[in-house]
């Protein structure tokens, strides 16, 4: 037998590491069970490249795909309709530009063709492996420019023909085009590009475009009318003369204070941005008017059909066009979203908004109204008919207010109290106390009189006891913090916190936590911040606080968070961060010796959950900027019928790591195969066979006893259907 090097034996291990657990993870069933069934965004990340027509705007996002919004309210935008994330990845998306009942939607490496023709249900229908940044259509040609950012290129413009929209032809390329290059404008036979220089192409044989002549002018943005044409540059507006293409001439030109701008049309008036200050100007008489701030290099899309601007995120109505109109909010603030269910309502806050989603019907929840708080909420807390508020005013002042919300969709201020020399924070009730706590303190109110909380207490705590998660489920309250461990306490008559337990596992981070009943459920990482990064969840007995137990281990990939309703958790299980979604996994664990995986599905990719809300079968899940609904009824059924789901993935993990004597090993087989499970020495000699041959699938857990070998480094190869994934174990005593 030929002995492979230790060098050799590395690369071959590394290699078979990376393969092996990006096919598990890649190929895995990401959706058993659970069912997503709407996405509602808090405004779309990225609004210069939308489109419109009528009373909807059609605008790319990161995490929603292409997201469809209805703009006929003066108080929000409201989403009706989304593709949903596209399975290239984390990409950004760029653009979207009608064409019938079709759309061009523009991501960094494809351009895809996705059916609008029912608003409520896009769907994509074609791609092309593309970069895709901006995109202008004439007639049955489209003209895409993208820029392949992965080999550092120059940009490119693609001529498309799309009289068969859904089998898009490419017609020529025209490469190396500036690097400032992004406005696309169409004259007669002509398209021309702003940019360093203004190059005016010949398209007239779509195949063969020809560079007919290059202006030395710069120019960022050339909205045409006709035979005029501005192009605006570094302070400077042009006024072009196009009605001689091959000879364009400045007729005029007018001094600007930025250093450029996009810009838009309408009815004779010029609409641009000028140090983060928006104008209109009547091009006949050159009267101008400031009419908002803050849309700094916002581009204009105008709807010539509908009389409406849309700069930035917000829409404008142009019965007056040289005095528009604010209508209406798209891009909402984007900060992370509280959800509490109130009947058939869900009731969100994200920023500094309130919002409440008709959640009547699971499968199409709807957005039904909008409202300021007027400063930053923190938390938000349902009792009764009574909405419970917490937010910070300025550092250092903090406000709790109260609302009645018999009509959700109109609150009603019932009681406000302010509170000065410290931050608002988390917030929770234990009959008529209302606990606000957060970074280093821990307060308690008597809250029977919504207009004047009294305060009955308050008391220091470690200023990282709550920073990472906490769980409240009186008498318990518990909180942990990366680096800080585990802390548990009991809330005692007085309304204060006695000490139970603190507990910090050796080599790990405890991630996140729940409680319910007289169990804890923890998630905790290796701490050796290397790759990969396996955890567990663990099952903590409160019952004898003079004793920590763990009841069970579950052990499980990257986990991230966890909650915890009627003994079922709830885990957000981090796959490869940017390279595959997250995953929500739900492990029935009523029975500890026998917990069972009952469903999983895809999270916002890159999002970190918030906050959630279950409604019967029903689910939502607060991550980023956006409210996920799920279906449960699959999954909850699954529960009922007592067979178990097989696991999504292949999957080979071991603890304790390192060991001494012995070694638990736990495989994920979602189908069956012959199995090989190996440990090999670091000259890549075979120390152990453990398993070798057919195997069903499901899970396993398998003991290696050490007792007569060496100290040291070894791997364990394990190999099923095609699949390898390798571990490092370290074996001391």
């Amino acid at each position: 037998m030929k002995l492979i090097s230790v060098k050799s034996f590395y690369y071959f291990c590394l290699c078979a590491f990376v393969v092996g657990v990006f096919s598990s993870l890649a190929l895995g069933q990401p959706n058993q069970g659970i069912r997503v069934t709407r996405r509602l965004s808090t405004g779309p990340s990225t609004y210069t490249g939308a489109d419109s027509r009528g009373d909807l705007v059609y605008a790319p996002t990161r995490g929603s795909g292409l997201t469809i919004l209805d703009v006929s309210r003066s108080d929000f935008a409201r989403e009706i309709g989304s593709t949903g994330k596209n399975h290239i990845g984390l990409t950004y998306n760029n653009f979207v530009t009608l064409v019938g009942d079709r759309a061009l939607f523009g991501a960094t490496d494809t351009l895809f063709v996705v059916d609008v023709s029912d608003p409520t249900n896009p769907f994509y229908i074609a791609q092309l492996p593309m970069p895709a940044m901006r995109c202008t259509v004439k007639d049955t040609l489209a003209f895409v420019i993208g820029r392949d950012e992965s080999h550092d290129r120059l940009p490119t413009l693609t001529i498309l023909n799309i009289s068969n929209i859904e089998s898009p032809q490419v017609l020529a390329e025209i490469n190396s085009l500036p690097e400032e290059q992004f406005w696309i404008s169409t004259a007669g036979n002509y398209i021309l590009l702003p940019g360093p220089t203004l190059r005016v192409y010949d398209i007239s044989d779509p195949r063969h475009p020809r560079l007919q002549r290059e202006y030395s002018w710069e120019g960022i943005s050339l909205p045409i009318e006709g035979n005029l044409g501005y192009l605006n540059s570094t302070r400077l507006i042009r006024f072009l003369d196009l009605s001689d293409i091959e000879n364009i001439v400045v007729t005029d030109s007018m001094e600007i204070f930025s250093i450029g701008c996009y810009m838009g049309l309408y009815q004779n008036h010029l609409y641009y941005d000028d140090d983060s200050t928006c104008f209109a100007m009547n091009l006949e008489t050159r009267e101008k008017a400031a009419w908002a701030g803050g849309h700094w290099f916002a581009r204009f899309r105008v709807d010539q059909e509908a009389g409406r601007l849309y700069p930035g995120g917000s829409y404008y109505t142009l019965a007056d066009p040289l005095h528009p109109q604010f209508f209406g909010e798209i891009n909402l603030p984007m900060t992370f979203g509280r959800c509490e269910r109130y009947g058939d309502r869900l009731l969100t806050q994200v920023g500094d908004r309130f919002m409440v989603i008709d959640w009547r019907d699971g499968i199409r929840p709807e957005m039904i109204s909008n409202i300021e708080f007027g400063y930053r909420a923190y938390d938000m807390k349902v009792r009764g008919d009574t909405l419970w508020v917490t937010g910070t005013i300025q550092p250092a002042e903090s406000i709790v207010e109260a609302y009645d919300i018999v009509d959700p969709a109109n609150p009603e201020l019932i009681g406000r109290t302010e509170l000065n020399g410290w931050y608002g924070g988390n917030m929770e009730f234990y009959g008529d106390t209302c606990y606000i706590f957060g970074e280093g303190y821990f307060n308690w109110f008597d809250a029977t009189n919504p207009n004047n909380l009294v305060r009955l207490g308050r008391q220091s705590i470690g200023r990282k006891t709550f920073i990472s998660d906490y769980a409240f489920a009186p008498p318990f309250i518990a909180g942990t913090t990366d680096g800080s461990g585990l802390h548990v306490y009991s809330i005692n008559p007085g309304g204060g916190l006695d000490t139970l337990f603190e507990w910090q596992p050796a080599d790990s981070l405890i991630t996140s936590i729940d409680i319910e009943g007289d169990r804890l459920y923890a998630l905790i990482n290796q701490d050796d911040r290397g790759f990969p990064d396996w955890g567990a969840l663990l099952v903590i007995d409160l019952s004898n606080p003079d004793s920590l137990t763990i009841l069970a281990r579950y052990e499980l990939y990257s986990p991230r968070f966890v909650f915890v309703r009627d003994g079922i958790c709830y885990v957000q299980v981090d796959a490869f961060e940017r390279y595959v979604p997250d995953q929500l996994i739900m492990i029935d664990y009523n029975d500890l010796e026998n917990p069972r995986e009952l469903g999983s599905a895809e999270l916002p990719t890159g999002s970190t959950l918030d906050d959630y809300a279950l409604n019967g079968d029903n689910l939502v899940i607060s991550a980023g900027s956006q409210f996920t609904f799920y279906d449960l009824s699959e999954a909850l059924e699954a529960r009922e019928e007592h067979p178990a789901l097989l696991p999504s993935a292949f999957a080979c993990t071991t603890f304790p790591n390192p060991f001494n004597s012995s070694l638990t090993i736990k495989i994920q087989i979602p189908k069956a195969g012959d199995l090989s499970l190996t440990i090999y020495d670091l000259r890549g000699r075979v120390v152990s066979s453990i398993l070798s041959g057919w195997t069903e699938a499901g899970v396993k857990n398998i003991t290696w006893s050490a007792a007569n070998i060496p100290c040291g480094i070894y791997y364990l190869r394990m190999n099923c259907g095609g699949f390898t994934i390798i571990n490092k174990v370290l074996l001391m005593r």
